[in-house]
């Protein structure tokens, strides 16, 4: 487990590296930071908030306990670890894609995220919402689908001792 977390935080810095570069100029992006000041990690903070939320509820419509976890530890009484370690799994997908989206239309700085937020979450909605063609089922789903299909997926290999296959999105949709 020591390794995988060490190859994670490798990954992950050179991650936000390249992330940085794929942001408009105007945008200071010291990194990633949790609660950080700038506008891109706000967005990134607010973005994955509500990816845990759409994951949490998926858990919680099949009664899958969300206070276990793989790689994430509970902190708290109120921690969802296993939450955190299946988001990972749509992350990029869906809210670094679309912090970098977002961004970079503006054409200048974004001045006070506050009144960019009910934008912002409407737009990773409709990231949701869009159709993909799954081959498996020979038709289109929603994204929101295939992440429900994916936790079920690993859910089912967990419970069957099996290897995790996750589905793969073409990537047009």
């Amino acid at each position: 487990v020591e390794q995988i977390l060490l190859a994670e935080a490798r990954v992950a810095k050179r991650f936000w590296l390249e992330f940085k570069f794929l942001l408009p100029i105007h945008i200071a992006f010291p990194g990633r930071t949790p609660r950080a000041k700038d506008t891109a990690n706000r967005l990134l903070d607010i973005g994955y908030h509500h990816l845990a939320t759409n994951v949490r509820k998926i858990l919680e419509r099949q009664n899958v306990p969300t206070a276990l976890g793989l790689l994430h530890v509970a902190r708290n009484a109120d921690s969802n670890p296993l939450v955190y370690d299946l988001m990972e799994l749509f992350r990029s997908d869906v809210v670094d894609a679309e912090v970098l989206r977002f961004l970079r239309l503006k054409k200048n700085p974004v001045e006070g995220v506050e009144r960019e937020v009910g934008h912002f979450l409407h737009e990773i909605n409709e990231r949701l919402e869009r159709n993909y063609y799954l081959k498996d089922f020979k038709r289109c789903h929603t994204y929101r689908y295939y992440m429900e299909l994916q936790i079920l997926k690993f859910i089912s290999a967990i419970n069957h001792q099996k290897v995790f296959e996750p589905l793969h999105l073409p990537t047009r949709h």
